[in-house]
């Protein structure tokens, strides 16, 4: 399958929602054309960002854990352990809450370079993002918290 040009954001948009409803139905759409599609435990969110003018990509953010209490082991684990970082793209994230302090969210995303991207590529980030999310979020739960996205 060849590569699709966009040359704008809400084409891009349109022909990503048109893929993901080949992939699985159903999926959820936000106001800001953001989308999610479930798989097992966890969630799959695909934003569109803009780099400048006419540059593209989709951010592929799995929800691995969120309500996370902070762990220095839990980070040194994820950056030294082989089992963690034995994927060829892709890159594990943690972002915090103004409420909670405490805790963060761990998410593991991956950004396609989005102004010619095909169908296979796109669906392959959706199920590599989907598999290191859903393979490891009870393991990394039993050993340091925090609540799967299905718990939410």
């Amino acid at each position: 399958m060849s590569a699709v040009r966009f040359a704008t954001r809400e084409a891009l948009q349109v022909t990503l929602e048109e893929w993901c409803l080949k992939l699985v139905d159903p999926i959820s759409k936000y106001r800001s054309g953001a989308l999610r599609v479930l798989s097992g435990s966890t969630a799959v969110y695909l934003e569109v960002q803009e780099f400048g003018r006419e540059h593209f990509g989709v951010l592929v953010t799995g929800i691995v854990l969120h309500q996370v209490p902070r762990s220095d082991e839990l980070a040194l684990e994820l950056l030294t352990s082989d089992q963690f970082n034995d994927y060829y793209a892709g890159a594990w994230a943690v972002s915090g809450y103004d409420d909670d302090p405490s805790t963060f969210r761990l998410d593991y995303n991956l950004c396609l370079f989005a102004n010619q991207l095909d169908q296979v590529e796109f669906e392959s980030a959706i199920r590599l993002v989907a598999h290191v999310s859903d393979n490891h979020d009870e393991e990394l739960q039993a050993k340091y918290g925090g609540k799967l996205w299905s718990e939410s």
